[in-house]
C-alpha cells in the first residue's frame, strides 16, 4: 500500500513538471530589397527532449548558415555583401554598387521553442471558430457560422 501510494505521489509530481516534454527548433527567414519584403519564411527544423540540446543544435545552424555564405562563389559582382553572424541570427546585406540596383537583406533566426508553440504569425482575418454539436452518430465540428464557409469558397474562386 505504501508504496503505491509514493509511486501514485511520484508520478504525480513528474506530471506536474513546469518542464515541457520537449523542445522546437524552429527558423525564420525573411528578404528584403530596399525596405520592401520579398519572401518570409518559417520552418521547424526538429524537435529535442532538452533545451540544452536545442540550443546546440542552433549554434551549429548558425556557423552552417555563415559558412555556407561565406564560401559562395556565385554572388553578384554588382553588390558588396556584409555577412554578420551573431550568437542566434545570421544577416547579409547586398548594398549595389551601381546605382540602378537595390539593397537587399536576408536574415535568419532560429528559437527553440516548448513543442506545440507556434511562432508563425496569423492572419485573425482568416480565423474559423468551430463548434462542437452532438449528434446521435458521435460528436462533430463545423464552423460557427456559414459565413467563413462562405468567404472560403469566394477566396478560392479569386485564385
Amino acid at each position: 500500500m505504501r508504496k503505491s501510494i509514493l509511486a501514485s505521489t511520484l508520478l504525480f509530481f513528474l506530471s506536474c513538471s513546469r518542464d515541457p516534454p520537449g523542445w522546437t527548433l524552429w527558423q525564420h527567414t525573411f528578404r528584403t530589397e530596399e525596405d520592401e519584403t520579398i519572401s518570409d519564411d518559417w520552418w521547424s527544423e526538429d524537435s529535442y527532449s532538452r533545451l540544452e540540446e536545442c540550443k546546440a543544435q542552433l549554434g551549429k545552424e548558425v556557423v552552417r548558415l555563415g559558412n555556407i555564405y561565406k564560401n559562395d562563389t556565385s554572388r553578384d559582382p554588382d553588390f558588396k555583401f556584409t555577412l554578420d553572424t551573431e550568437k542566434d541570427v545570421v544577416k547579409l546585406s547586398a548594398v549595389p554598387l551601381k546605382a540602378n540596383e537595390k539593397p537587399k537583406l536576408s536574415v535568419t533566426r532560429w528559437f527553440c521553442l516548448p513543442i506545440g508553440m507556434d511562432p508563425r504569425v496569423k492572419d485573425q482575418s482568416t480565423w474559423v471558430l468551430w463548434e462542437e454539436r452532438f449528434e446521435s452518430n458521435g460528436v462533430s465540428w463545423s464552423p460557427r457560422d456559414g459565413s467563413s464557409q462562405k468567404q472560403f469558397a469566394k477566396e478560392s474562386h479569386t485564385h
